[in-house]
């Protein structure tokens, strides 16, 4: 009897990576405004009366923009490995046949 073994194995590799990408802009713009109004009156007495009045408005406007961003990157990388191992036994019989003569 004769007897054969035939043994194949298959390994697959398969590699995922994925990638993510979130940037996040956040804009802030603030206005301030200050409005200031003077009012100076002068009054001067000589022989005629002299009424001077001044009026000063001031507008001071601040305006302040502040511009944030935030980038995040993750990887994600996945392996995954498959073995496949595939065993074949095959037998042959040999048929003894013997003669005798008598």
């Amino acid at each position: 009897m004769t007897t054969y073994t035939t043994t194949t194995t298959t390994t697959t590799t398969t590699t995922t990576t994925t990638t993510t990408t979130t940037t996040t802009t956040t804009t802030t713009t603030t206005t301030t405004a200050t409005i200031t109004t003077t009012t100076t009156t002068t009054t001067t007495t000589t022989t005629t009366t002299t009424i001077t009045t001044t009026t000063t408005t001031t507008i001071t406007t601040t305006t302040t923009t502040t511009t944030s961003t935030t980038t995040t990157t993750s990887t994600t990388t996945t392996t995954t490995t498959t073995t496949t191992s595939t065993t074949t036994t095959t037998c042959s019989v040999h048929n003894m046949t013997t003669n005798r003569s008598k």
